[in-house]
Order: C-alpha cells, then sequence, then structure tokens
C-alpha cells in the first residue's frame, strides 16, 4: 500500500503517481471542484478532473433538450426533461468511481458565498459576464481559485484569477548541460476578471505582437447580449439577424469609443463580428475537447503545484483559442495575453 493511499488507489492513480508524485496526487484527491454548467465544455473538463481523482460538483438548472443530445455525449435520449446536472452524475461517476461526484440544482444566481466556501477551485463555463465577475469576486476574496471558460462555436477563451499564488519553477539546465540549483517558489497575485477588463483597449493595441481581436469581439458580443431581453446564454431560442447585427455594430461603436477608438472598426471588423455572433452559441465537440483539455491540465496544475500558470505576468491570465485561425489568419491557434495593470 502506497502511504495514505488504499491498493486500489494506487493503482488506478498509478500512472499519475509516476509522474508528479503520491504528494501531488493528494493534493489532487483532497480537493474538490464546482463546474458551473453541464454543457460540453464543461463536461470535457468534468471528465479529466474526475479520472484524475478529483471530487467534482455540477451546477446546472437547466433541464435536457433535444438540442443536448449532439454535443454533450453524458446525457442520452433517456434523460430528456430531467435536471441537467443530476442526468449527468452516472456516467460522470462511472468513469471513476473512487472520487465524489454531486449535483447542484439551483440557478447560478443563487450560487453565493455558502456555497462557493465548500470547494477550493470553481470553473464558470459559458456563462453571462456579470455573473462571472459577481462569482469571481467572492472567490478572490476567500483566496478561492477561479477560472471561466466560453466557447463560441470554433472560437474559445479562457480566464484564470489564482488569487495569491506560489509555484516552483522547473529546474533549468545551464549551457554546459548542468542543472541549477534547486527551484525557487515565485509568487504572484492575480487580477479578478473586472480588473483585468479595466484596461482601456487603446492602449492593449501597444503590447508586444499587439493584442488579438478575439479578446475585443467577444467583450462586445457578450455586453450586446445584455442589451436583449433574456441572454442567448439562456434563452436558447436566440437567432442572429440583420437588425441584430446592426444593433451589434452600435454597440461595438460605443465600446471602441469609450476605449479610446475612433469609430466602431477601431478594434473589430465587422467580418469578426458577424462570426461570433452567428456562430457565437454553437457548441462544437472538437473544440469545447480541446479546450476542455487546456483549462483541465491548468487545473490540474495548478492544484498539484507542479509548474507555473500558462500566463503569469501582471498578475492575468488571458488564452485565446483559434484553432483554424478564423480571427487571424497569419496567428496560432493558441494565443496567451495578460492585460497590463491599470496605474492607480
Amino acid at each position: 500500500m502506497t502511504s495514505s493511499l488504499s491498493e486500489r488507489e494506487a493503482a488506478v492513480y498509478d500512472r499519475q503517481i509516476r509522474l508528479w508524485g503520491i504528494e501531488a496526487q493528494k493534493r489532487l484527491q483532497s480537493s474538490k471542484v464546482l463546474i458551473c454548467g453541464a454543457n460540453a465544455l464543461g463536461l470535457e473538463v468534468a471528465k479529466n478532473l474526475t479520472l484524475a481523482g478529483f471530487s467534482v460538483s455540477i451546477q446546472d438548472n437547466d433541464i435536457v433538450e433535444e438540442r443536448d443530445l449532439g454535443a454533450n455525449y453524458f446525457i442520452t435520449a433517456e434523460t430528456l426533461g430531467r435536471n441537467k446536472a443530476q442526468a449527468v452524475l452516472p456516467n460522470l461517476k462511472e468513469l471513476n468511481p473512487l472520487v465524489e461526484t454531486s449535483a447542484v440544482s439551483i440557478p447560478l444566481t443563487q450560487v453565493g458565498e455558502a456555497i462557493l466556501l465548500k470547494f477550493n477551485c470553481v470553473l464558470l463555463v459559458n456563462t453571462p459576464m456579470s455573473e462571472a465577475i459577481r462569482i469571481n469576486n467572492i472567490c478572490h476574496q476567500h483566496n478561492i481559485k477561479f477560472f471561466n471558460g466560453n466557447t463560441y462555436g470554433c472560437l474559445g477563451t479562457f480566464f484564470a484569477d489564482l488569487g495569491t499564488y506560489t509555484y516552483a519553477l522547473k529546474k533549468q539546465k545551464s549551457v554546459k548541460g548542468e542543472e541549477n540549483s534547486s527551484p525557487q517558489p515565485v509568487t504572484k497575485i492575480f487580477s479578478t476578471l473586472e480588473q483585468s477588463m479595466l484596461t482601456p483597449w487603446s492602449s492593449l493595441l501597444k503590447v508586444r505582437f499587439g493584442f488579438p481581436e478575439l479578446y475585443f469581439g467577444t467583450q462586445i458580443l457578450e455586453e450586446y447580449w445584455t442589451t436583449l431581453e433574456k441572454h442567448p446564454r439562456k434563452d436558447r431560442g436566440f437567432i442572429a439577424t440583420t437588425d441584430s447585427f446592426h444593433n451589434a455594430l452600435k454597440v461595438a461603436e460605443q465600446m471602441s469609443v469609450k476605449n479610446g477608438g475612433d469609430n466602431k472598426h477601431s478594434f473589430v471588423r465587422e467580418s469578426t463580428l458577424k462570426i461570433l455572433l452567428e456562430t457565437g452559441l454553437n457548441e462544437l465537440s472538437p473544440v469545447c475537447a480541446v479546450l476542455g483539455g487546456l483549462i483541465g491540465q491548468e487545473i490540474i496544475k495548478i492544484i498539484a503545484g507542479k509548474g507555473q500558470p500558462m500566463c503569469n505576468s501582471n498578475g492575468a491570465n488571458w488564452l485565446f483559442f483559434d484553432p483554424m485561425s478564423i480571427i487571424d489568419p497569419k496567428g496560432g491557434a493558441i494565443v496567451k495575453f495578460n492585460p497590463p495593470k491599470v496605474s492607480s
């Protein structure tokens, strides 16, 4: 029997223990993660964390509809009409009977401090920005690791607020091939989602390599969605029309001027906004699989304390996923950026 692990646990997690050690594995198994959103992206992350040994809770108060069957392999036709969070638990538990799984079936708006304090890691998936900011602020106050992932058809974004986080840099080899002394601990203080979005867009264009258009485009789209009677992430009957495109352009102009631009084209092209508006609500399994893998890997790395975060300068963490270079034909599939902090 491996120290403090049962023989069964040691056998199931043998490969992971060999990779990052028993102490890191014990940290994973003692961690409790809340994933808000039983959709394709959220469940890709849930799958990865469950297999790694995390205790996972799924929050969602929606019911399973026929359209969910296309991108969500944790539900079947037999679960139509049931609560989503409850419906996915049997298949999730089947992946790893050693972990605890549970459902939180209340609306996201009712998830507050009392619930969040039960977890040391929270992930929000495809949720309205206002709710993401509210929950992030609570998590930041209590140093709960916060992650926010969104898909927009073939595109995706990922943000992380790790609060005050300390990690050890990997040993670096010298020119002669000799390893330097043992890794030194590095402490970073991360910004909240709200703080990271305060930087005027005009200053972001001066950042080295420029700032990705997807950053501006998704913020315009999220702001436009808030002007509708019902948020499209919840009102799943939304269909993009010519009128909605013109209204989104008005929001783009307002936000561009507010952020130091001259007009609606200062930061986002009309073609980019049109792509986001027409496909932003679609869930594509391959996109969710890749982005979910990246998010799951990052959570595992952070909780295990192995390696530095994907983005760690300036205390903000944004990742943009454009696998087919739809927005930027010359760019790569994955772009990582950290907005500079706003000077006080």
